[in-house]
C-alpha cells in the first residue's frame, strides 16, 4: 500500500482491514501533511523514516525522525506526526499492529507504555531494517497465508532491532548478548551450539537462549541461521564462489541443505536469486 500524503488529518483509527494482525503502508508525504490522533489508536503504530524528515509529538515536545529513525506509539497514546517544517518531502514505511500481536518484551521499548519512543539506527542496521520492511511491505500483498507469515516474522525481527538499539542508547544493552553474537559472526562456519556459545559467556544455555527472546525477538539458533543465510545472500551477489563452497563458508551441512534453507527464507532459489541479482519472488 502506497499513499502520498498532503495536508492535515485528525484520525481515530485506520479504515483498512488489518489482516494478519498488521497492515504496513508506504508513504510518501508532501510538507504539510501531519496526522492527530487526539486518543491514540487502538493498534500499535510503527513508522521507519527512509529519506526526508519527519517529526512527531506526544504531548511531551516535538521531535524529528530523520532517514533511519524508527518510531514505535503504544495503542491509546495521543499523538502527531508528519513532515517536518525543515523539509518538503518524507518517506516512511508505517505499519498499524493489533495488540498482542508480538510478544509484549519486544513490544516495550521504553518500560512506559503511556509515551512514543524512537531511536536513531546506525548504517548497517538502518539497511537490514529498512529492507526486512521492503520486503514485509511485499509480501502482504501475497494471497498466499505462508508469505503472511513471513511477513510477520520479518515485522518482529525490524522491531526488535530498533528496541535493542533503544537499550543501547540508554545503557541497558546486555554485553553478554553482544559477545555472543560478535562469536557467531566471526564462526559462521562453526556449529554455534548453544552449549558453547553459553559457556563463553558463562551463563545456562536456558538463560542465553532467554536473553536472546527478550533483546532479539529470537533464539540463538534462529540468530545463527539468519546470519548465515544473510552472509550466503551478499556472497552470492559479491562472489564467484560456487553454492557449495558457499554453503561450507556459511555453515551449511551441504549444498542441498542450503538450498532449502535459503528458498525458505527467500522464496528463490540461491541460484535463481544470483541471476536476478538479488530480487525475490513478488
Amino acid at each position: 500500500m502506497v499513499h502520498t500524503n498532503s495536508g492535515y488529518a485528525v484520525i481515530e483509527g485506520v479504515s483498512d482491514p488489518l489482516v494478519d494482525g498488521f497492515l504496513v503502508g508506504l508513504g510518501v508525504n508532501d510538507k504539510g501533511y501531519k496526522v492527530r490522533r487526539e486518543h491514540g489508536s487502538s493498534q500499535w503504530i510503527f513508522v521507519l523514516s527512509l529519506t526526508g524528515c519527519g517529526f512527531y509529538n506526544d504531548g511531551s515536545g516535538a521531535r524529528y525522525l530523520p532517514p533511519g529513525s524508527a518510531l514505535l506509539i503504544p495503542p491509546s497514546v495521543y499523538h502527531e506526526y508528519g513532515v517536518a517544517d525543515t523539509h518538503q518531502r518524507w518517506e516512511e514505511i508505517w505499519v498499524h499492529i493489533v495488540d498482542g500481536l508480538i510478544e509484549p518484551t519486544i513490544m516495550d521499548w521504553s518500560g512506559a507504555l503511556h509515551k512514543a519512543t524512537s531511536c536513531e539506527l546506525d548504517e548497517g542496521a538502518f539497511r537490514k531494517t529498512e529492507a526486512e520492511m521492503r520486503e514485509c511491505l511485499d509480501l502482504s500483498r501475497s494471497l498466499e497465508p505462508h508469505d503472511h507469515h513471513l511477513a510477520s516474522a520479518l515485522l518482529t525481527l525490524a522491531i526488535a532491532r530498533c528496541r535493542h538499539q533503544v537499550a543501547v542508547e540508554r545503557g541497558q544493552c546486555d554485553m553478554r548478548i553482544e559477545t555472543v553474537k560478535s562469536i557467531i559472526s566471526g564462526n559462521l562456519a562453526q556449529a554455534n551450539r548453544v552449549t558453547d556459545l553459553a559457556r563463553a559467556v558463562n551463563i545456562s544455555p536456558s538463560r542465553l537462549t532467554q536473553l536472546f527472546h527478550q533483546e532479539l525477538g529470537m533464539t540463538p539458533q534462529d540468530y545463527v541461521e539468519r546470519e548465515r543465510l544473510a552472509r550466503a545472500a551478499r556472497l552470492l551477489l559479491q562472489s564467484d564462489m560456487t553454492l557449495s563452497e558457499i554453503a561450507k563458508s556459511t555453515g551449511f551441512a551441504n549444498e542441498f541443505y542450503f538450498s532449502r534453507r535459503f528458498k525458505m527464507a527467500h522464496a528463490v532459489s540461491p541460484g535463481r536469486y544470483r541471476k536476478s541479482g538479488g530480487a525475490t519472488v513478488q
